[in-house]
């Protein structure tokens, strides 16, 4: 959404919604020697019993959520050309949500995350147009 303020200035706002995706816990496999055995379908983790598939679970990534703010100046009546110049808030409500976790598992452990969301920073611009 934006909105122009005045024939100079204006901001906007963007909010973007992604639901997390499934993943797939991996074992150790002994006899290939690598990380292969799957143990449960795609999405659902194995719960405490293996051969129990009534305790699986659903085992997806978190929902991320972004939301940005810009606020955009044409600089056209200061400087006679088509000028912008532009403050961007990414991220703004901060939110440090983990984006992915080590799915290799050799034993029950706690699984870590890997990745998280980057932080709230600012990004500043300037456009020229002829």
């Amino acid at each position: 959404a934006t909105y122009q303020w005045t024939s100079w200035l204006s901001s906007g706002v963007t909010y973007n919604y992604t639901s997390g995706g499934p993943m797939n816990l991996t074992y150790f496999n002994t006899i290939n020697n690598e990380f292969s055995d799957f143990r449960t379908r795609r999405g659902y983790h194995p719960g405490v019993d293996m051969n129990d598939p009534g305790d699986d679970y659903a085992f997806r990534l978190p929902d991320l959520q972004t939301f940005n703010l810009q606020v955009r100046a044409n600089l056209k009546a200061i400087t006679k050309h088509n000028l912008q110049f532009f403050v961007d808030v990414l991220n703004l409500l901060a939110l440090r949500t983990p984006t992915d976790f080590q799915t290799q598992s050799s034993s029950r452990t706690v699984l870590s995350w890997t990745a998280r969301q980057a932080p709230m920073r600012l990004r500043v611009g300037l456009t020229y147009k002829y």
